[in-house]
């Protein structure tokens, strides 16, 4: 009867040990359920903040373009209104002509500096000029040179219309030279006025 009462007593208290040892287990489950959604809703939320950041500073720099081009195109008109005002004010005074020569002065000094130092097409352009006269010029001289070797007498034409070529060569060069010697002073007014 002991050995019943010891076996009874000692599957009893394996039962509530199985018991409590599921419970355990269930309650470390659902605490480990529970954190892991706390911690995946927590790196959502981390995430979620970092795209939320990325997109406000791309929405503040877009902001700050767009603010930056009106402000530009306002100054634009500004100084074109102040210009006109200007114009407005010395009309029929002895200083209108000289006010609108250096108004237009400044706006085609403008231009083409813009043109010449800050586009690439007029460089562009100067050299294919260019490249296409020297290559002219060197044809016309080679056969000058052939045709009066061979005692043609249409080697004087041929050296004339070289030239030609060589005289519009140099026009070319000292005309963009003395364009750009004009211009380069103009630069510190070009950037001031524009902000570049």
């Amino acid at each position: 009867m002991c050995a019943e009462k010891f076996i009874f007593v000692r599957s009893l208290s394996e039962e509530v040990k199985e018991k409590n040892l599921n419970t355990k287990i269930a309650e470390c489950d659902l605490i480990y359920d529970i954190l892991e959604k706390f911690k995946s809703l927590k790196y959502r939320n981390l995430i979620n903040n970092r795209e939320i950041d990325s997109y406000h500073k791309r929405k503040k720099q877009k902001e700050k373009k767009l603010q930056d081009k009106i402000i530009r195109q306002k100054m634009k008109e500004y100084y074109k209104l102040k210009d006109k005002l200007i114009i407005d004010k010395s009309f029929g005074t002895p200083e209108y002509n000289e006010v609108i020569a250096r108004i237009t002065k400044t706006k085609i000094k403008d231009k083409l500096y813009k043109m010449i130092f800050k586009g690439k097409g007029f460089w562009r352009n100067l050299s294919y000029t260019i490249r296409t006269l020297g290559v002219a010029s060197a044809v016309t001289l080679y056969l000058g040179i052939i045709g009066a070797s061979c005692g043609l007498s249409g080697w004087v034409a041929v050296l004339g219309i070289w030239s030609v070529f060589v005289f519009l060569l140099i026009i070319i060069i000292v005309g963009t030279w003395f364009l750009a010697t004009w211009l380069w002073p103009h630069r510190d007014t070009y950037n001031e006025k524009y902000r570049v």
